[in-house]
């Protein structure tokens, strides 16, 4: 209340001199007595019915789902200036208002104003063909936002020039010309101490130009001052976030006695917990200005108000209350972690005549283990991780018919090129296939690479685990109540999740509500979150915001378990072993580890199954039994072969002659 009186009081210091220069330029003594009479009439209708700027009304017709702001009324051709980024740049826009100074339609400025590829805003006007503006100014390493001048021609407003007198290498914007065209008054970061920006004054000087600029001590603050806007030669709007107010950006009103601008006050019934900026006056005591404020169109909209009076009971804050239900107290997350490992493949397949078209087909990465992703994903993995252990290096060898040296280039520049490695670092040998290889192959265009290593680290099993997160419930079902509803003009219900998740669930002008909102579509940040917060905020029909939030308190429990198939009504892990030298088995071996990881696994059921995908593969599988229960230290384990010769999609691989599938029961 005692801000709402300031506001009005200080109309009335401006009524008071407008009325002092009236009667002092006025010799008519009884037209004096009557205008006095008048004065104090009005003036007591002004505070006893508290006079105002109320009821802020959203441009619907003017506004977009991108930001519009910076209205500027141009009172020497009736018409609305403001600036809008639907286009992906700040342009200029104007609006007529209709009889009833109703705005329905817009149009982008014709002329030289608009700048392509340039983002120009905030105009004020001096007078009918003269005005300033803010747009970018470009220097030899950056641009800065600085004030320019435009000149209407020919009825449109030509390309903004340099103002020599404003012309600063940091940042001046937000201009606005007093009416009498003695000050300007804008927003800059010259000389700041906090890196904010201020408000600055420039007079007019006798050879027309801007000087004797100086900060406004009394309005500024640590915070940011902006958007100035002069409503009279000694009234002053503009923006701060650093004057106390009701949140973000709010408007202030200052005024100037005896020289001095006044500490300023807020517009009350115009402020939010929002943003608000870019205040200035239109005709038909009304105003316009710009929010963020929740139940526009989007980013920032224009809104207009009127001078009027507030009912009583609109003095006082309503105390509203708000609760939000649901049909659970708490959410519980379970988290179910399938361990899945598997051999890395020492071995690459491919296609000469393929190769010599497309190159090697290696993927980068491994999403699931089977046992063509392997193959293809091996050499690359193998590629890493030598990389990663600088101290050792990679050995390939090629395994193809008929070599030449064409064959032998391609293949080295390819390998080289497609494992990014210092060729210092990787030695590449050929090797003609020889007869008993090229039968076993089937033809003369299979060839295969072999990776070697002197770190068996190298080939250490690849693990794929798979994370499955299961959320109760996975849709809250949210009641929204109010005590009164009648009073609320919009509401927001915004979903937190953590301290970086956030997400508008609803927008709505009516309670109660009933919402449902799937939570499970945000598994990943609600696994690392403890609580999950439903807030709401509102503004009542008073222009009041409200808040009130609920906190749901996350449960995690966790469970692990290894991939598994059934086979014979039993359960196993599957393993994949490509082996096309059963040589390979003795000595220290690629696959040694993968293969003690497997009979470490084994050690709890002590039972093995040896599957194949070729006759080929079957008929190694007696060598692969040998290994594992000589080669390995495993005692007690009882190992079969199965006879039954796989035929699937693995089966027609070029490698599958050399796959087995190694079953461990859990």
């Amino acid at each position: 209340m005692k801000l709402y009186l300031m506001e009005t009081y200080l109309c009335f210091l401006v009524r008071i001199k407008i009325s002092k220069i009236y009667l002092r330029n006025n010799k008519n003594m009884n037209l004096k007595k009557y205008f006095i009479l008048l004065f104090i009439l009005f003036n007591y209708y002004l505070f006893s019915e508290e006079m105002t700027w109320i009821e802020p009304l959203n441009l619907a017709n003017i506004n977009s789902t991108a930001d519009e702001f910076a209205p500027s009324w141009n009172s020497f051709e009736n018409l609305l200036f403001f600036n809008s980024n639907i286009s992906g740049f700040s342009k200029y826009y104007v609006s007529k208002p209709d009889e009833q100074f109703n705005f329905k339609t817009i149009s982008l400025l014709e002329g030289e104003l608009n700048q392509n590829k340039n983002n120009q805003s905030y105009i004020t006007f001096e007078t009918k063909d003269i005005a300033y503006i803010s747009t970018f100014r470009q220097l030899p390493k950056k641009s800065v936002m600085n004030i320019l001048q435009t000149r209407r021609l020919k009825n449109q407003w030509m390309k903004p020039f340099d103002v020599d007198s404003l012309k600063y290498d940091i940042f001046m914007a937000h201009p606005t010309v007093s009416p009498d065209g003695k000050m300007m008054v804008f927003s800059t970061q010259l000389n700041s101490k906090y890196d904010d920006t201020d408000l600055w004054i420039a007079y007019r000087q006798e050879n027309g130009s801007w000087g004797a600029i100086m900060p406004m001590l009394n309005l500024n603050t640590p915070g940011n001052e902006i958007t100035p806007y002069f409503a009279s030669n000694d009234t002053l709007y503009f923006a701060s976030n650093g004057q106390e107010g009701q949140g973000g950006y709010d408007i202030f009103i200052s005024v100037k006695k005896n020289g001095v601008w006044q500490i300023p006050n807020p517009l009350i019934y115009i402020n939010t917990a929002y943003d608000e900026s870019d205040f200035a006056i239109l005709p038909n005591q009304k105003a316009i200005f710009t929010s963020n404020r929740p139940g526009g169109k989007g980013g920032l909209d224009l809104y207009i108000v009127r001078y009027g009076k507030m009912q009583p009971t609109e003095n006082i804050k309503q105390n509203i209350n708000f609760s939000i239900a649901s049909q659970v107290p708490e959410i519980k997350i379970k988290e179910n972690i399938i361990f899945n490992s598997t051999p890395i493949f020492n071995y690459y397949f491919f296609n000469i005549d393929e190769f010599l078209k497309k190159g090697f087909n290696f993927s980068d990465d491994l999403t699931k283990i089977e046992p063509d992703s392997v193959h293809l994903s091996s050499p690359k993995i193998i590629v890493k991780r030598v990389k990663y252990l600088t101290e050792h290096n990679l050995i390939i060898s090629v395994f193809c018919s008929g070599i030449d040296e064409i064959i032998k280039d391609n293949i080295t520049r390819s390998l080289i090129k497609e494992f990014e490695i210092s060729a210092s670092r990787i030695s590449i040998n050929f090797v003609e296939l020889n007869d008993k290889q090229r039968t076993i192959l089937g033809d003369n265009k299979t060839a295969y690479l072999k990776f070697d290593s002197n770190n068996e680290k190298i080939f250490e099993p690849f693990d794929l685990n798979d994370n499955n997160i299961e959320i109760l419930p996975p849709t809250l079902e949210l009641t929204i109540e109010t005590d009164k509803p009648e009073m609320i003009n919009h509401a927001d219900f915004i979903m937190k999740i953590g301290s970086d998740f956030e997400k508008k669930i609803l927008q709505t002008s009516k309670l109660p509500q009933n919402i449902l909102t799937k939570i499970s579509d945000n598994s990943n940040v609600l696994l690392n979150s403890d609580s999950l917060i439903i807030e709401l905020n509102a503004l009542d029909k008073f222009n009041q915001t409200h808040n009130y939030r609920q906190t749901y308190l996350i449960a995690h429990s966790k469970n692990t378990q290894d991939k598994f198939i059934v086979f014979n009504n039993k359960r196993y892990v599957e393993y994949f072993l490509l082996i096309p030298d059963m040589n390979d088995l003795a000595g220290e071996n690629p696959f040694r580890r993968s293969i003690n990881s497997m009979v470490e696994k084994a050690m709890k059921k002590k039972n093995i199954i040896i599957r194949s995908f070729s006759d080929y593969a079957k008929n190694s599988s007696d060598r692969l039994k040998d290994y594992l229960l000589n080669q390995t230290g495993a005692k007690g384990l009882n190992i079969e072969i199965d006879n039954n010769v796989i035929k699937d999609v693995n089966s027609k691989k070029i490698y599958s002659k050399f796959l087995f599938s190694i079953l461990v029961e859990i």
